[in-house]
């Protein structure tokens, strides 16, 4: 970590730390948590360069402390996580230090207006696709499965504001800055900013209404420059006891200054939402979507989503999916806008009191339309998980993921097995 990075992270804790330790009458009350553990992972990837041909297999051991904090108080709270990891390669018998830090911090500063800050920052070379990493980005920058492996770093930092003016309705002000720096000369870094604004009213009881805007500025070293403004609207009826029916209609428009056209999406949608118990809540949105690119045709798609989990007593699943376009200039390939379509699940189930399983399962479809030709992707996942804890403080677990990418692009598909066995101690050091 380099000092302009250190200079960062150091400043982030600072400020977290006013923003929850800053007020001595905070601290009445305050309970604070200070947990350390270790791990070590030995890993295997069946094709770690992510080729069609010439597939290279790669063994790797990971050995990472890690150290958190929690605080929390009647009015903040302050989550900080670092975990570094000496990472050894036996394939070229090379060692390099990866690092990961988190935080997260809240405060409500009056009755009606609270702040929170958020930063991740990741430095490592490990390829993106495991099935945590597939199934959600945790406040992170997600990047696409087929970069393969490379040393990069990534910062995400957020910060926002809520303001309720009036009982259920908010002002919300955030800011977004995302840095994704690679070792390589050969891929593009960029610098994200993305300012937003969104305000929520409840007419009454019954009806609600919604609108948002934002704007996103991408700055490329290696590629065009973006500029991208966006805009929603939503409308809600709640009349009827746990379920919510409305509309919604968002667009975006994407400049580059280059060759690449410039496009604008319009997506419309008819939205449901049903809490059936405590446990079950499902969520269903249908509608169309459509990209109007310069000096091309227009581009048409469904506007699908689709979120649906359960909890029952020994395990959870989920099930959702979507399609429509995305804009995929930030997953580190620069893909530019995709029309596409996914589903994804995920289940966890407690076998026995000290062993649990999980499985999950993915799809999805990708016409990179601003890639010359379009480009198609198809890709399939799944994977797999077993961990069994003992003597308290340790635990075992075994994980497998597989990935399969068809491109229309030669040369550029592939398939990926992964398979890891971790042991780790984790115990509470200490609480004040």
């Amino acid at each position: 970590m380099n000092n302009y990075h250190l200079l960062r992270s150091s400043g982030l804790v600072l400020l977290a730390c006013v923003l929850c330790l800053g007020d001595v009458s905070a601290a009445f009350g305050r309970v604070t948590i200070i947990t350390g553990g270790i791990s070590v992972k030995e890993g295997l990837d069946s094709n770690v360069d992510r080729t069609e041909n010439e597939e290279r297999a790669e063994w790797t051991t990971d050995i990472s402390p890690s150290f958190e904090l929690n605080s929390k108080g009647p009015i903040d709270s302050l989550q900080l996580r670092y975990a570094p990891a000496a990472h050894l390669n036996h394939r070229s018998n090379e060692s390099t230090v990866n690092h990961s830090l988190n935080l997260d911090a809240n405060r409500i500063l009056t009755e009606q207006f609270k702040i929170r800050v958020k930063n991740k920052f990741v430095r490592t070379d490990e390829p993106a696709g495991d099935s945590d990493s597939i199934q959600q980005d945790e406040g992170g920058i997600v990047l696409a499965d087929d970069r393969g492996k490379s040393r990069y770093w990534t910062n995400s930092f957020s910060m926002g504001t809520d303001y309720e003016y009036t009982k259920n309705s908010f002002l919300n002000l955030g800011y977004s800055n995302q840095v994704l720096e690679n070792s390589t000369t050969t891929r593009s870094d960029y610098t994200k900013h993305n300012p937003t604004l969104s305000l929520s009213y409840h007419v009454n009881p019954r009806w609600s209404l919604g609108t948002s805007l934002g704007y996103t500025k991408g700055q490329f070293d290696l590629s065009e420059n973006i500029d991208s403004y966006n805009g929603g609207v939503t409308y809600g009826f709640h009349g009827i006891p746990h379920h919510t029916i409305g509309t919604s209609y968002n667009l975006e428009d994407t400049s580059y200054d280059g060759a690449t056209p410039d496009y604008t999406t319009h997506s419309l949608g008819i939205n449901w939402q049903h809490d059936m118990n405590p446990q079950t809540s499902i969520a269903a949105s249908v509608g169309g979507a459509l990209a109007s690119r310069q000096g091309e045709d227009d581009e048409k798609n469904l506007n699908l989503s689709l979120n649906f989990s359960r909890k029952f007593q020994l395990g959870t699943f989920s099930l959702s999916g979507s399609s429509g376009f995305e804009s995929l200039q930030y997953n580190g390939n620069n893909d530019g806008l995709s029309r596409y379509r996914t589903l994804q699940s995920r289940m966890g189930y407690q076998l026995l009191q000290d062993l649990t399983a999980g499985l999950n399962a993915s799809a999805r479809e990708d016409s990179l339309l601003d890639q010359t030709p379009d480009e198609e992707k198809k890709s399939y996942g799944a994977g797999c998980s077993l961990t069994y804890s003992f003597k308290r403080w340790y635990a075992l677990s075994a994980k497998y993921d597989y990935l399969n990418l068809n491109s229309s692009t030669t040369g550029a598909s592939y398939d990926d097995h992964r398979l890891s066995f971790t042991l780790s101690y984790r115990k509470e050091l200490t609480r004040f």
